[in-house]
């Protein structure tokens, strides 16, 4: 019996593995999406508005970012957002 409740475990275990890993996947797609519209958004707003348009912009994400719960399990990484904006300022 103990056996069988190892085999058991092992196959539990294999099928939530897989669970998550399909789930990070998805989850990767969705960030890739979003980052690539991101990118786009920003350098056409670089373009139209310049520096002084990222200079704003960084203004309300970082707004945006304060607004969520900072005792949360996940935060907003203030420093990537600010790259975000800055970034483009040097191309």
């Amino acid at each position: 019996m103990r056996q069988f409740r190892r085999v058991y475990d092992l196959e539990v275990n294999v099928v939530d593995q897989n669970k998550l890993i399909e789930a990070i996947n998805s989850h990767g797609d969705d960030i890739l999406t979003i980052s690539s519209i991101l990118h786009g958004l920003v350098m056409q707003l670089k373009k139209a508005q310049g520096n002084a348009g990222l200079d704003e912009a960084l203004g309300h994400a970082l707004e945006m970012a304060h607004s969520y719960n900072a005792n949360g399990i996940t935060k907003p990484n203030l420093e990537r957002i600010k790259a975000v904006f800055e970034q483009p300022k040097s191309i």
